[in-house]
C-alpha cells in the first residue's frame, strides 16, 4: 500500500526545494475537500513538527527526520504521537534535477491507506505547486513586504500563504514600517495599493462569497495587482465559470486562470445546498 507520486515542473532543484520550506506550504498543498487544518507548521524541514487538526479532535504530528535531511534533495518526516500506535505513515519528499531549469518532484509514502484514496491528493499538491511556482516566475516581482488587512477568512488566507511561499514577507497588522504594497480584503471588494496605485477587485459571484475553484483566480489576481504596474482602476475579476463575464482587462494583459472553465455550479455550492436540503 501507500503511494509512489512523480511529476516534472518547470523550476530550478533549489526553488523547488526552497518553496517548501517557507511558511504557507502546507496551506497551499491542502486539499480544500480534505477535513484537515493546519495548525502548526514546520519552522525547519530538518527537525521541525508540522501539527494538523483532523476530524474528531485529533492531531496529527508530522515529525521532520534530521537523518533524512538533504538540501536540496530531500526531507522527510513521519507520524509520531498518539495516532502513530493505530496507523503508520512515512513521507519521504525527494527532489531531482531534470535538465536545464527543471525539477522532478518524487513523493514516498509508506502507509496502510491504500493508493487509490491517496492519488487524488497528491495530484492536486503536484498540480498546485506547479502553478503557484509559475505565477511567480511569470510575474518575476522581487522580494515585497506586503500587509494583508481584514477579516480572516480563505481568501486572506490562501493569499497571505501564496505570498509567503513565493518569498514575500506578510505583515497582518501594520506598523509604521517602509510597504511595498496593501491588500485589504473585503466580503465583496478587495482594495490593492501598491506602488501609488489603487486596484478595486471584485471578490465574489453573485452567488455569495469565493468558491475553492475561484480562490487560486482571485488570489493570482491579487498578485498580478502588485506586481503589475499597468493595472490600475476597478477590475472585474470573478473567475470565469461563477456566472460573470471573463474579465476582459486581465485578459489583455496576459493573465491565465488556473481554471478557465469550472462546472458553472461550483461543488462547494452544491455542497451548501445540499446540507441546507434546497
Amino acid at each position: 500500500m501507500g503511494i509512489v507520486y512523480s511529476s516534472v515542473v518547470d523550476a530550478p532543484l533549489q526553488d523547488v526545494f526552497d518553496w517548501h520550506a517557507r511558511p504557507g506550504a502546507l496551506v497551499r498543498l491542502s486539499p480544500p475537500w480534505q477535513p484537515i487544518e493546519v495548525i502548526q507548521e514546520a519552522d525547519s524541514l530538518r527537525d521541525g513538527t508540522a501539527i494538523f487538526k483532523i476530524p474528531g479532535g485529533l492531531r496529527w504530528r508530522a515529525q521532520h527526520q534530521p537523518s533524512e535531511y538533504r538540501p536540496p534533495e530531500l526531507f522527510a518526516d513521519r507520524l509520531e504521537g498518539p495516532l502513530s500506535l493505530v496507523m503508520s505513515w512515512r513521507h519521504r519528499h525527494e527532489f531531482t534535477a531534470e535538465g536545464a531549469g527543471r525539477t522532478r518532484l518524487t513523493d514516498h509514502v509508506d502507509t496502510l491507506v491504500p493508493r487509490f484514496l491517496l492519488q487524488p491528493m497528491f495530484r492536486y499538491r503536484h498540480r498546485k505547486l506547479a502553478e503557484d511556482l509559475a505565477i511567480h516566475a511569470e510575474l518575476g516581482s522581487p522580494p515585497l513586504t506586503v500587509a494583508v488587512t481584514g477579516p480572516d477568512g480563505p481568501v486572506a488566507t490562501a493569499f497571505t500563504a501564496l505570498l509567503t511561499t513565493g518569498g514575500h514577507r506578510v505583515v497582518r497588522t501594520p506598523t509604521d514600517e517602509r510597504l511595498d504594497a496593501t491588500v485589504h480584503v473585503a466580503d465583496d471588494v478587495t482594495r490593492i495599493e501598491a506602488g501609488g496605485r489603487t486596484v478595486s477587485v471584485r471578490n465574489g459571484s453573485r452567488r455569495g462569497g469565493p468558491t475553492w475553484i475561484a480562490l487560486d483566480d482571485l488570489c493570482d489576481v491579487y498578485l498580478r495587482a502588485i506586481a503589475d504596474d499597468s493595472l490600475s482602476g476597478r477590475v472585474n475579476a470573478v473567475a470565469p465559470g461563477n456566472g460573470v463575464i471573463e474579465p476582459v482587462r486581465l485578459l489583455a494583459r496576459g493573465h491565465r486562470f488556473r481554471h478557465p472553465n469550472p462546472p458553472a455550479r461550483s461543488i462547494v455550492d452544491r455542497m451548501s445546498r445540499r446540507a441546507s436540503g434546497r
